[in-house]
C-alpha cells in the first residue's frame, strides 16, 4: 500500500483548496458519462497532489506553483500529471465495469476502511490529514480512490497472466541481465591503503584475530569517510563503484575478507557483510528483490494491454478546469506535430480582446505560458540583432580597401592573407571571417544591407516586447513575490526604472548581500573559486556582479528622468551599502580601497537629496567621515 505522507502545519506552504466540482471526465464517443464514477473531483485531485507536495517537501523540495526548475517539476505540472494517470484508471475502470471485473463496493470499502482505521484513532493523524487534505471525508475518498484502482488492476492482471509461475520465469529469464544489474545488492565495509604489502600484512594481523577489521579500518585505512564507520560503505548495487571493487564483492562470500584488490585509489581488504544475488528465480524468491522484480513484470504486462486497449477504444477525457486544459492542449498538441508558432497564436488570441488588452478572465498559467514560449519565439530575433551588430563591428574595423570589396573578393582576401600571430593580421582575419560567414547565414553584407536588416528585428522585437510586456505586467501583479515573474517583468518592460530598481535590488538581495554580511560564508566561496581562478577569485565574487549592478542602476535609475527622486535615492543608498560592506571583507587591501572609494563616491550624490529635505546632512558628514577613516587607515599600513 502507498505510504501517505502527513505535513504539519508549518510545513505547508502551498496553498490549499479543496473546491468542490468536477476537474474532468472520462468520455464515450466525445460525450461524458453520467457514472460519478467516471468524473475526477476536485478536492480528490487536491488531495493527491498534497500528498505528491508533501513527498518533495520531505525531501527539501518546494515546487513553484507554475515555473519547474532542473530538479523538479512544478505544481500545475505534477497536478497534470496527477489528473492523467486517475483519468486512466478510469479508463481501465470503464474495460472492468464492460467485463465484469469491477470490484464490489463492499470489497473497496473493506479494504479502506482497514486502511484508514489506523489513521483516524490517533488524534494527532487526524489533526494532520484535515491540514493535508481538508478533511478525514476528503483522505477517505483519497485512500478509497487508490484502493478501487489496485483492484481493477488486479482483476485485469489475472486475466492477462493465467499461469503466473511461467509467465513470471519467462520475463526473468529474458531480462536477467537487467534484473540482475538493478537489483542484486551487497553490502560490504573495506579498508584502503596505499601499499600492496602493507594491505597484505595488515590482513593476516586481522585474520590472526590481533586486530579486527573495524579497528584496523579506524587506525589504518586512508579512506577517511568510512574508516570512522569501521569501514562499513553501506549498500551498493552493480555500476555504482569501480569495477575491480564491484566485481570482487559480488564475487565474494559474506564474512570473507577479501584482497588486496587494486584500483585506482589503491589497494582495498574487502569484506561482504551481506549479499542479495540470484541466478535464478528459485533463488530470487528468497530475497527482498523479488518484490520489487514482480512489481515490474506486472506493470510491464499492464502497460502493454493499456497502452493497445486505450488507443483502440472510443474512450476520451474533458478536462474542465482551464489551466490544466490549456496544459493539455499544449500537451496535446506537441504530441501531434503542430507548430509551436501556431499554438502561441491561438493562445495570444485567448489572452488578449479586441482592443489589445489582456482579458479579465486570463488564468495566470495562461500568463506563464505565453511568456515561456514567447522567451523560445523571441531567441531567433535577439540573436539577428546580436549577429548584425558584430558585422558592423567587424566592418567598421576592416581597413578602407578591403570595405568596399565584394564578398567574393573579400572571401578571396581571407584566403591570401597568410597566417600569422601578429595581433593587427589576427584581428583582419577574424573580422574577415566574421562578415563572411555572417553574411551568407542572414542574407545581407554591405553596412546598408545590414543597418536596414538591424532597423527591421529591432522595429520588430518593440513591437513584440510592447505585447509581451502586458502579459509580463498581468503575471507580476498576479505574481508579485515570484522571482520568476519579475524576472520576467524586468526582461520586457523596456528598462522601466522601477522595474530595474525591483529586480536588481531583489537580484543583490538574493545573491550577493548574504556573502558580503557573512564574512564565513564568502571565505568558502573564495576557498573554492581560487583553485580554479586564484587571485582573481574576490574580484569574480564580488567586484563584477557589483559592478554589474551599479551599472544597471546608474544607467537605468539614476540618470534617468524617468525615475522619481525617491527611487534614485534608494538605488543610491543600495550602492552605498553594498560598497561599504564589500570593503569590510577580509580581502586585498587594495580591492577594499577601491570599495570603500565607492562607496565614498556615491555619499556625494546625497548632497543633492539634502537640499530637497530628503537627507540629513548630519547622515551624509557621519558616512564620508567613516568611509574616509576606512580609506586612510588602509593606505596608511605599512
Amino acid at each position: 500500500m502507498k505510504r501517505f505522507v502527513f505535513l504539519s502545519l508549518f510545513l505547508i506552504t502551498f496553498a490549499l483548496t479543496f473546491a468542490s466540482g468536477e476537474v474532468a471526465s472520462i468520455t464515450l464517443n466525445g460525450t461524458p458519462l453520467s457514472d460519478a464514477y467516471y468524473q475526477v473531483n476536485a478536492d480528490v485531485l487536491q488531495g493527491y497532489l498534497n500528498d505528491a507536495l508533501g513527498s518533495y517537501q520531505q525531501q527539501g523540495i518546494s515546487l513553484d506553483p507554475y515555473f519547474s526548475s532542473q530538479n523538479a517539476p512544478s505544481q500545475i505540472e505534477l497536478k497534470y500529471n496527477i489528473l492523467k494517470n486517475l483519468l486512466d484508471d478510469k479508463i481501465a475502470g470503464y474495460y472492468a465495469q464492460e467485463n465484469g471485473l469491477f470490484p464490489k463496493e463492499e470489497e473497496v470499502s473493506g479494504y479502506t476502511d482497514q486502511i484508514t482505521a489506523s489513521y483516524f484513532s490517533n488524534p494527532q493523524y487526524v489533526y494532520q490529514i484535515e491540514m493535508s487534505y481538508g478533511s478525514t471525508e476528503t483522505f477517505w475518498r483519497v485512500i478509497e480512490s487508490y484502493v478501487r484502482s489496485e483492484l481493477i488492476k488486479q482483476n485485469i492482471l489475472k486475466t492477462l497472466v493465467t499461469d503466473y509461475p511461467a509467465s513470471f520465469t519467462e520475463y526473468f529469464e529474458a531480462n536477467k541481465a537487467d534484473i540482475k544489474n538493478k537489483y542484486e545488492k551487497v553490502s560490504a565495509s573495506h579498508i584502503l591503503l596505499s601499499s600492496e604489502a602493507s594491505a597484505t600484512e595488515l590482513k593476516k594481523l586481522i585474520e590472526n584475530g590481533s586486530l579486527t577489521f573495524e579497528d584496523a579500518a579506524k587506525k589504518y585505512s586512508i579512506d577517511t569517510g568510512s574508516a570512522q564507520n569501521g569501514g562499513s560503505i553501506g549498500e551498493f548495487s552493480r555500476g555504482e563503484l569501480v569495477k575491480e571493487f564491484e566485481d570482487a564483492s559480488f564475487a565474494a562470500t559474506p564474512g570473507e575478507i577479501v584482497g588486496p584488490v587494486e584500483t585506482e585509489y589503491g589497494y582495498h581488504l574487502i569484506r561482504v557483510d551481506s549479499k542479495s544475488t540470484f541466478d535464478s528465480v528459485e533463488e530470487l524468491l528468497t530475497t527482498n528483490a523479488y518484490t520489487n522484480v514482480a512489481r515490474d513484470f506486472q506493470n510491464k504486462v499492464y502497460l502493454g494491454w493499456f497502452n493497445n486497449y486505450k488507443a483502440n477504444s472510443p474512450l476520451g477525457y474533458v478536462i474542465y478546469d482551464p489551466e490544466l486544459d490549456l496544459l493539455d492542449r499544449l500537451m496535446k498538441s506537441q504530441v501531434s506535430g503542430e507548430d509551436i508558432e501556431d499554438f502561441y497564436a491561438r493562445l495570444e488570441k485567448e489572452l488578449f480582446d479586441s482592443s489589445g488588452e489582456i482579458k479579465e478572465d486570463t488564468t495566470t498559467f495562461a500568463a506563464v505560458l505565453y511568456l515561456m514560449i514567447s522567451d523560445s519565439l523571441m531567441q531567433p530575433t535577439l540573436d539577428n540583432l546580436q549577429k548584425l551588430q558584430a558585422m558592423l563591428d567587424a566592418r567598421k574595423n576592416l581597413p578602407e580597401d578591403i570595405k568596399t570589396l565584394s564578398p567574393e573578393d573579400m572571401q578571396k582576401s581571407l584566403e591570401e592573407t597568410p597566417d600569422s600571430t601578429d595581433n593587427k593580421v589576427l584581428e583582419l582575419k577574424n573580422n574577415l571571417s566574421t562578415l563572411i560567414d555572417l553574411s551568407k547565414e542572414l542574407g545581407v553584407f554591405s553596412e546598408e544591407e545590414i543597418n536596414a536588416r538591424l532597423a527591421e528585428e529591432q522595429t520588430y522585437k518593440d513591437k513584440r516586447y510592447a505585447v509581451i510586456g502586458k502579459v509580463a505586467g498581468f503575471l507580476y501583479h498576479r505574481m508579485p513575490d515570484s522571482d520568476k515573474a519579475l524576472e520576467y517583468l524586468n526582461k520586457y518592460s523596456g528598462n522601466d526604472p522601477e522595474v530595474v530598481f525591483l529586480y536588481t535590488s531583489k537580484q543583490y538581495e538574493n545573491e550577493l548581500k548574504p556573502m558580503l554580511e557573512s564574512e564565513e560564508l564568502f571565505q568558502n566561496y573564495l576557498n573554492y573559486y581560487e583553485q580554479y581562478v586564484g587571485d582573481k577569485a574576490a574580484e569574480m565574487l564580488i567586484k563584477y556582479p557589483l559592478t554589474s549592478i551599479e551599472n544597471r542602476l546608474k544607467e537605468n535609475v539614476i540618470k534617468n528622468d524617468k525615475a522619481s527622486d525617491e527611487l534614485k535615492l534608494k538605488s543610491i543608498r543600495l550602492l552605498i551599502e553594498a560598497y561599504n560592506k564589500a570593503g569590510k571583507l577580509s580581502i586585498d587591501k587594495n580591492l577594499k580601497i577601491d570599495f570603500f572609494s565607492g562607496a565614498l563616491a556615491y555619499t556625494y550624490y546625497l548632497d543633492d537629496y539634502v537640499d530637497m529635505g530628503l537627507v540629513e546632512e548630519s547622515e551624509v558628514d557621519a558616512l564620508v567621515d567613516e568611509l574616509m577613516n576606512e580609506i586612510n587607515a588602509l593606505e596608511n599600513e605599512e
